[in-house]
This record gives C-alpha cells, sequence and structure tokens, in this order.
C-alpha cells in the first residue's frame, strides 16, 4: 500500500465509522422519539376512555335511582289509592246504614199515621177498637210493616256483608299489588346496580389493556432503538477492525 494512500484509508474508516455510530444514534433518538408519542397519546387514549366510562357510570346510577324513584312514587300513589278506596267502602257501609234507618224510622212514622187513621175512623163510627173487622185491620198493617221491616233489615245486612266482603279482598289485591310493584323496584334497581358493577369492571379491564398495549408498543420502540445503536457502533467496529486488519497485513 502506498504512503499517500494510507491517510485516505484511515480518515475513509474512522469517517465510516463516525458515520455509523451517529446513524444508529438518531435511528434510536427516532424511535424514542416515537415511543414517546406512543405514551402521550395512549395516555391521552386512556383518559377519555376513563373520562367516557365515568359518564356512562354516572349514567347508569342516575337511571337506576330515577326509575326507582319513580317505581316507589307509583307503589305510593297505588298505596295511597287502596287507602282512599278503603274510605270509601267505609262510607258507603255508613250510607247504607243511614238509608236503612231513614227507611225504617219512615215505616214506623207511617205505620202509626196508619193506625192513627183507623183509631180516628173507628171513634167517628163508634166501632170498637179492638174486635171484628177493625181489629184484622189493624194486624194486617202491623205484620205487613214487621215483614217490611224484616225483608229490610235482611237486604241491608246483605248489603253491607258485600261490601265488607268483596270491599276487602279488593283491598287486598291493591294492596298486594302495591307490595309486588315496592319489591319489583328494589329487584330492579339491584339489577341495574350489578349491570352497573360488570360494566365497571369491562371499563377497567379495556384501560389496563390499552395501558399494556401502549407501554409494550412504546417498549418495542425503545428495544429496536437500542438495537439500532448497538448496530451502529457494531458497523463503527468492523469498519475500524477492518482497517486494523489491512494496515496490518498491508
Amino acid at each position: 500500500m502506498g504512503a499517500a494512500a494510507l491517510p485516505l484509508m484511515i480518515m475513509g474508516s474512522v469517517g465510516s465509522a463516525a458515520m455509523s455510530i451517529k446513524a444508529g444514534k438518531e435511528q434510536q433518538k427516532g424511535l424514542e422519539e416515537q415511543a414517546t408519542m406512543i405514551e402521550k397519546y395512549g395516555l391521552e387514549d386512556v383518559t377519555n376512555l376513563q373520562d367516557y366510562g365515568a359518564a356512562q357510570l354516572d349514567y347508569l346510577q342516575d337511571q337506576a335511582d330515577f326509575k326507582k324513584g319513580h317505581q316507589l312514587k307509583v307503589a305510593d300513589l297505588y298505596d295511597r289509592k287502596t287507602k282512599l278506596f278503603e274510605a270509601g267502602i267505609k262510607r258507603d257501609i255508613r250510607d247504607e246504614k243511614k238509608a236503612a234507618g231513614d227507611r225504617s224510622r219512615m215505616r214506623h212514622k207511617t205505620i202509626l199515621d196508619t193506625l192513627g187513621t183507623h183509631a180516628a175512623v173507628r171513634s167517628a163510627q163508634n166501632i170498637q177498637a179492638y174486635e171484628g173487622h177493625a181489629l184484622n185491620m189493624q194486624k194486617a198493617d202491623y205484620t205487613e210493616f214487621l215483614r217490611d221491616e224484616i225483608i229490610d233489615r235482611g237486604d241491608t245486612a246483605e248489603r253491607v256483608v258485600d261490601l265488607k266482603y268483596f270491599g276487602g279482598e279488593q283491598a287486598k289485591m291493591m294492596r298486594a299489588q302495591t307490595s309486588l310493584l315496592r319489591e319489583y323496584a328494589g329487584t330492579e334497581y339491584e339489577s341495574a346496580i350489578d349491570a352497573r358493577a360488570l360494566t365497571s369492571s369491562a371499563l377497567d379491564m379495556q384501560v389496563s389493556s390499552m395501558q399494556n398495549a401502549t407501554s409494550l408498543e412504546a417498549a418495542g420502540m425503545r428495544a429496536s432503538g437500542r438495537y439500532a445503536r448497538q448496530q451502529g457502533m457494531a458497523g463503527a467496529f468492523g469498519s475500524l477492525l477492518n482497517l486494523g486488519t489491512n494496515l496490518y497485513t498491508g
């Protein structure tokens, strides 16, 4: 090898080594920047998912609370309706008894007026009050009075019993319906809360998965950067090794 070519060869080998090292560093720097961007945007995605998840969980909670509150209000209205119904039954029973009392008093007044009229007629005609046809007429009128009184009392008692029984059974059904509505409200609320918990767990898993994926991708970029730098160092070492070999053999 000529003496003039030696410096050029050394400069070329050293320059090649330097360029190889620089290229490795630049490539590592670029990959490091990419890893940083991946982490940045990955964090933004995770934050957005967490914000969305929190809003969704709040919505599910508000929806569950609203439904339960609405159903309990409906149950309260049913309860008030039942109480009004029972009060109406009691009022109908009072009205039925009062009407029966009014009819009885009217019958008593009528029979007294009838008997009084018979007595006045007999007195005017000088007829004995408790004998013959006059006595039969009094008995017939009083018998009819007693029959009407007994029948009306029986009918009134039957209507009162019907009101108490059927009204009571209707009230029981209404209370059972209210109880079922309250139970359903509680059961549906528990189901909604369980569904919310499952949604929360799914969101947590999704966030964790995104964080792991971001970390792995960024770590892969950094590993590639380190490998690129190592390759640059290896290239530089190879250039210098080749220079040494040429100098030794030349």
